[in-house]
């Protein structure tokens, strides 16, 4: 089952991550820096709102229908930019409604893995579902990049919908197990008894600014580079995202838990996004860049999971990967809409400065969590 789903999901990012390049696109069509960023966040916005309704709806008729849902949605989405005039409003509805089909298809999917995995088992699964993730992201822009000057713009919708619909043979390939989670929703679930976990919240800071600065870097360092004469952005997505994926294999057969992983990670992103904010920039910078925050991703991105899923008690788990999850994707979503908004009075080089200034609020953040994460392990090792 988790090989179907992991075949999956490399098509549903295959298909998702090809709009990395959609900002060049929109700007052909005129679009300011605000309305790219509204219409490139608003898919990450219906995914965030919609998650909890599609997680619910997973316990009421099960995985793969919900699955099933999500593929239809996201499949009509892709071709109905052949059918329609490209208009902010068109784009803004077919954007959203390709958003509410990936979370249905998120949903669904991601809770066939966690059922059953064992706590010391889940750093390896969230490293492999990062790399299946950044491998199909890796590849996916660069191709597109490649096919938009050849084919024009069409071939971007076409393709993604052949993609998204590809991922059901796979699909029929999972056989569903029914959800037997007694407990789970019980009294100590709700939403404020979450909230009083002061690690967790901290916990939610980091994620939330790593994921705004990372949506910021995807969504617009292909409008900087394109400034600069460097391309789209596909190059620099492809090495930053083949580097994460190189770390991340390295760390699938070396990982342990260290309270400070987050915390080295983001140490590189800032250093990262520091080169972007920089005058004078060339080719040699923008790569120092790309390896620079795909190291860092390798390091962050299965931690800040991997955390999230040992956090608060049995009972809390739901609620917790729920909070999670949203908190990552609206970060996603202010990463795209506030930075459009930033760079389109500012300019793109004052975004990354802004950018810079998040990244490092988010490793003083870490570095508290890590200190917190410490003295949590030293009292688990004390003899009782």
């Amino acid at each position: 089952m988790a090989k179907a789903i992991l075949s999956l999901l490399t098509l549903l990012f295959s298909s998702v991550s090809a709009y990395y390049v959609f900002p060049v696109i929109l700007s052909n069509l005129l679009m300011s820096y605000s309305q790219i960023g509204v219409l490139m966040g608003v898919f990450s916005a219906s995914t965030a709102l919609f998650r909890p309704f599609f997680g619910k709806l997973v316990t009421l008729v099960g995985e793969k229908r919900v699955i099933t849902l999500g593929i239809a949605l996201a499949t009509v989405s892709c071709f109905l930019y052949l059918f329609f005039p490209r208009s902010f409003w068109v784009i803004f509805a077919i954007r959203s409604l390709h958003g509410i089909g990936f979370s249905s298809i998120i949903a669904g999917a991601f809770s066939m893995l966690s059922r059953g995995v064992q706590e010391n088992a889940r750093h390896g699964l969230f490293l492999k579902v990062g790399i299946v993730i950044m491998g199909s992201s890796a590849l996916t822009p660069l191709l597109v990049e490649i096919s938009l000057g050849i084919l024009g713009e069409e071939a971007l919708y076409v393709s993604t919908g052949l993609l998204s619909l590809g991922t059901l043979p796979f699909l029929t390939k999972i056989k569903e197990e029914t959800i037997s989670s007694p407990g789970l929703h019980g009294k100590n679930a709700g939403f404020f008894k979450v909230l009083k976990h002061h690690r967790f919240l901290l916990l939610l800071f980091v994620t939330f600014t790593f994921a705004h600065s990372q949506a910021t870097l995807f969504n617009f360092v292909g409008l900087w580079m394109l400034a600069h004469g460097l391309g789209m952005g596909g190059v620099y997505i492809w090495l930053c995202l083949g580097t994460a994926i190189l770390g991340s294999l390295i760390l699938l057969k070396r990982a342990r838990e260290h309270p400070y992983t987050v915390s080295m990670g983001l140490f590189f992103f800032l250093l990262g996004i520091w080169l972007l904010a920089q005058n004078n920039l060339d080719l040699k910078i923008f790569i120092l860049s790309a390896v620079l925050t795909g190291f860092s991703t390798s390091l962050i991105f299965a931690d800040l999971n991997y955390q999230a899923s040992i956090s608060g008690k049995d009972s809390e788990k739901p609620m917790i990967m729920s909070l999670f999850t949203a908190t990552y994707d609206m970060g996603f979503v202010t990463g795209t809409m506030a930075s459009g908004r930033i760079s389109s009075i500012y300019g793109l080089g004052f975004l990354f400065e802004v950018t810079a200034m998040v990244v490092l609020f988010s490793l003083l953040g870490s570095v508290l969590y890590g200190r917190s994460r410490e003295e949590m392990l030293k009292v688990a090792k004390k003899p009782r």
